[in-house]
C-alpha cells in the first residue's frame, strides 16, 4: 500500500495485444474506482522459446524476465500473472514464492497454481458449444477437426472434446478426421494443401482456434470452394481478426473485459474478507456467424475499429504509465 492506495503487481507480456490490453483497461478503471492502482511488469515477448535453466537456476536470468524482480512486496497488496501470456512455469512459479513470503495473494490469469486465486475461461463448455451447434443445430455429421500442436494441454483438451461429442452422436472417429495446424498460419496452410488433395472434402471443418479457421477458409476459397456452401467453417476464441474475415467466423469468444471484471470481485472479496477462492471460471460467449451459415448480425464500424486498434498500438506506453 502507499498513502493509503492498494498497489497490484500485474504480470504479462505484450500488453499491446489486444487481449491484454483489453484486460489491462478494463480491470485498471475497476480498481480506480476502489482506492486502487497497478504497477504493470511487462515484458515483450512470450517466455517458452527458452530453456528453463535460463531463467532462475545458478542465478542466470535473461533480461526479460529480470524485470519480475523489480516488483517491490513491501508495498505490493496483490499480485496478477497472466501465466498463459508469460509462457514459462517456473517464471510464474518464483514470483508466486516470492509473494507468499509477504503473505501477499497471487491472482493466476488461465493457469493452475497451488494456494493462489486461480482464474480460467471455461474452454471446454466454449468448444462444446461450437462442435454441438454444428452436429446438432446444423445436424452435420461429416466433419473434420484442425486441431493445436500435438501435447499442447489445450490442443488435447479440444481434440478430447471433438472425439466425446463425436461419440455422443453415434458418429465414427477415426485418425483420418484430424488435422494439426498447430493454431498458426503456416502450419494450418500445409494441412490444408493435403486436405484439399482427398478426393472428397468434409462438410464441415472444426478449427481449435480462430487462427487456423481464418486461414482454413482463405485456402478453400483460392481453391474455388464458397464457405459455408460448400464447407462449413468454426474457430474458438473470439479474436477480432473474426470481424473482417470473409465470411465473419464462428466462434466462441473468450472476453478478456470479462475475465478483468472476474478479477477485479475476488479481489474485492479478498481485500474484504481474507479469503482466497481458489478455482473461478469465465464461460466464453458464443457466436454463429457467417462461416457456418447463420448470417448472425455481426456489422462493426470499420473506423472505429481501425481507429482503436491504432490507439492501442500508441497509447500502451502511456496506459503502463496511467496505471503506476
Amino acid at each position: 500500500m502507499i498513502n493509503g492506495v492498494k498497489i497490484i503487481a500485474l504480470c504479462v507480456s505484450r500488453i499491446h495485444d489486444l487481449q491484454n490490453y483489453d484486460f489491462i483497461n478494463s480491470l485498471n478503471e475497476y480498481l480506480c474506482n476502489h482506492n486502487c492502482r497497478i504497477f504493470v511488469y511487462a515484458i515483450c515477448t512470450e517466455l517458452r522459446m527458452y530453456d528453463e535453466a535460463t531463467y532462475w537456476y545458478n542465478d542466470i536470468k535473461r533480461n526479460d524476465a529480470a524485470v519480475f524482480d523489480l516488483i517491490d512486496f513491501d508495498v505490493v497488496d496483490a499480485v496478477i500473472i497472466m501465466d498463459e501470456k508469460l509462457k514459462c512455469r517456473p517464471v510464474s512459479q518464483r514470483i508466486i514464492d516470492k509473494a507468499d513470503e509477504k503473505n501477499i495473494p497471487s491472482v493466476i490469469i488461465e493457469g493452475e497454481y497451488e494456494n493462489c486465486i486461480n482464474v480460467n475461461f471455461d474452454h471446454e463448455s466454449g468448444m462444446k458449444t461450437v462442435i454441438e451447434h454444428i452436429l446438432s443445430d446444423h445436424g452435420i455429421t461429416d466433419v473434420h477437426y484442425m486441431s493445436g500442436a500435438r501435447g499442447n494441454p489445450f490442443a488435447e483438451s479440444r481434440l478430447e472434446i471433438f472425439k466425446e461429442l463425436l461419440h455422443n452422436h453415434n458418429i465414427p472417429y477415426d485418425d483420418s478426421m484430424v488435422s494439426y495446424g498447430d493454431f498458426w498460419v503456416d502450419p494450418t496452410v500445409a494441412a490444408m494443401e493435403k486436405l484439399l488433395k482427398r478426393d472428397k472434402l468434409p462438410r464441415a471443418i472444426i478449427c481449435a482456434n480462430d487462427v487456423m479457421a481464418i486461414t482454413v477458409c482463405t485456402m478453400l476459397q483460392k481453391s474455388g470452394y464458397r464457405v459455408p456452401e460448400d464447407v462449413i467453417v468454426t474457430g474458438y476464441d473470439g479474436i477480432d481478426e473474426v470481424y473482417l474475415s470473409n465470411p465473419k467466423i464462428t466462434t466462441s469468444s473468450c472476453s478478456y473485459k470479462k475475465m478483468a471484471e472476474t478479477v477485479f470481485e475476488l479481489l474485492m472479496h479478498y481485500f474484504s474478507t481474507g479469503e482466497k477462492i481458489e478455482n473461478s471460471i469465465v464461460s466464453p460467449d458464443f457466436f454463429n456467424f457467417d462461416s457456418c451459415g447463420c448470417h448472425y448480425n455481426s456489422e462493426i464500424d470499420m473506423n472505429t475499429y481501425f481507429s482503436n486498434i491504432n490507439n492501442r498500438f500508441y497509447s500502451s506506453d502511456r496506459l503502463c504509465r496511467r496505471t503506476s
